[in-house]
């Protein structure tokens, strides 16, 4: 979903703890999107993108990454990304 330049826009994003608000502003979407888009909740892409996503699972930063064409890595940067937690969406 994102462009080539999105991405590139969104990797220079500071990532503290996510980058997933940047990701919805540059791709144009709404939580409502993106929720029906990941299968997710909107109250969970609401909590996801407000940066209190604390406990994110693997799962559901796999479905962001898919829903916006990039990396796990790219929503969530290294510093981040070891506090994905296992488990289910």
């Amino acid at each position: 979903m994102l462009s080539a330049r999105q991405l590139k826009s969104l990797r220079l994003e500071p990532g503290s703890p996510n980058r997933v608000k940047a990701a919805m502003r540059l791709a144009g979407v709404t939580q409502s999107a993106v929720a029906d888009g990941t299968g997710l909740h909107q109250s969970q892409v609401s909590r996801i993108a407000s940066n209190a996503g604390d406990g994110v699972t693997l799962a559901t930063a796999s479905r962001l990454a898919s829903y916006f064409g990039c990396g796990v890595a790219d929503l969530f940067p290294r510093e981040t990304a070891s506090q994905l937690v296992q488990g289910a969406a």
